[in-house]
């Protein structure tokens, strides 16, 4: 790969491991675009266990990382998402490669599908405290290799737990009690695995490994994964992905069914299913919503008489919506009204199958 051509996703851009990793791949010279992606907010705790001065207590966490990435290298293209990574559209975490810094599995989770819908590779790095462990694992989306729900049991669905699709901000992880040095370790490792994806013909790389550094020993570990036929993944190859390029403003639901002469009779968004009604638990007053859900986020709405914020449950929250049961003013809306945004991507299925597009925009 040529020099500055390359582009880095970095999720959780300002924890333990991310505020360090930052500033490692603003270094390197391939990277010309940097997308940095964070809800958290910096607090005074924060400043042992983080790459962070006193002047970031009080803001966001990817915009801090973001002013450090443009001191290093003027020159990069920064962007900055101060969202959960559940709550943006997956064309916006399209890279050369993702890096995913997260205590989270269900933000794991969602990057790894991400990775995998997309069809590129993604380096995950984790630290344990106890026993001053660091953990990294390179991921190469295709049919026939591993994922990280490849290597997950029970155990690990059973952690995910059930999220209201209306919360408006998920559940945080507790905090991983680790040290800023074992942070720095983990960032340190994972730059070096993302300069490998982007050294084309780079030897040596984690594919379908993990390693694991026990500091506290000063041991080391290697270990292979294979593709696990019974994943709950199902599908393990990338989608092919159309761009559509119009603008959410300009394009209703019946034209989408229709898109390009086919004729389809349902239609999804990567990454959120619909929210048709909003219920009161209280009084089981319905409030009609249609949006996704994921637009839901971060504007509560509460039953007057009730006090009560209304969530989304049963039959109200669907991940397809069905053509035939659309009705005539629904389906003439612009879809910007619905939630849809430019880095969406639609899956429409008909007799003939799915196909996949991404809202690029005019």
């Amino acid at each position: 790969m040529t020099e500055q051509t390359a582009s880095v996703v970095i999720v959780g851009a300002g924890g333990t491991i991310g505020s360090h990793l930052v500033a490692h791949i603003a270094r390197l010279p391939h990277v010309r675009r940097l997308v940095l992606i964070d809800p958290g907010v910096y607090e005074e705790k924060n400043l042992v266990s983080q790459d962070i001065r006193r002047s970031a207590v009080g803001r966001n966490k990817a915009r801090v990382s973001s002013r450090r990435a443009a001191e290093i290298r003027s020159a990069l293209e920064i962007e900055t998402i101060p969202l959960p990574v559940e709550a943006i559209a997956l064309g916006s975490l399209r890279a050369t490669v993702l890096a995913a810094c997260l205590d989270s599995l269900g933000a794991r989770q969602t990057v790894n599908e991400a990775a995998w819908r997309l069809g590129i590779p993604w380096v995950d790095a984790g630290v344990h405290a106890d026993g001053s462990l660091v953990r990294v694992n390179t991921y190469e989306p295709g049919e026939d290799n591993p994922c990280l729900e490849c290597a997950w049991d029970r155990r690990q669905y059973t952690q995910l737990g059930q999220k209201r699709p209306c919360e408006h901000d998920p559940a945080e992880a507790p905090p991983t009690g680790a040290t800023s040095a074992l942070g720095a370790l983990a960032a340190s490792l994972q730059a070096l695995e993302i300069g490998k994806i982007l050294e084309a013909g780079s030897g040596g790389r984690l594919v379908g490994r993990q390693v694991v550094v026990d500091a506290e020993n000063n041991s080391l570990r290697v270990t292979s994964f294979r593709r696990n036929p019974r994943c709950q993944r199902d599908d393990h190859a990338p989608w092919p992905i159309l761009p559509l390029e119009r603008s959410p403003r300009e394009l209703n639901l019946a034209e989408l069914f229709s898109i390009d002469g086919g004729t389809y009779d349902r239609l999804a968004v990567a990454g959120s299913p619909f929210v048709l009604c909003l219920v009161c638990p209280e009084c089981g007053k319905r409030r009609k919503v249609d949006r996704l859900a994921r637009t839901l986020r971060g504007a509560p709405r509460r039953c007057r008489p009730c006090k009560r914020d209304l969530v989304a449950i049963g039959d109200d929250v669907v991940d397809w919506l069905v053509e035939k049961s659309l009705d005539r003013r629904l389906a003439s809306l612009p879809i910007d009204r619905l939630g849809f945004d430019i880095g969406d991507v639609l899956t429409l299925r008909g007799d003939d199958g799915d196909v996949h597009y991404e809202i690029t925009g005019a």
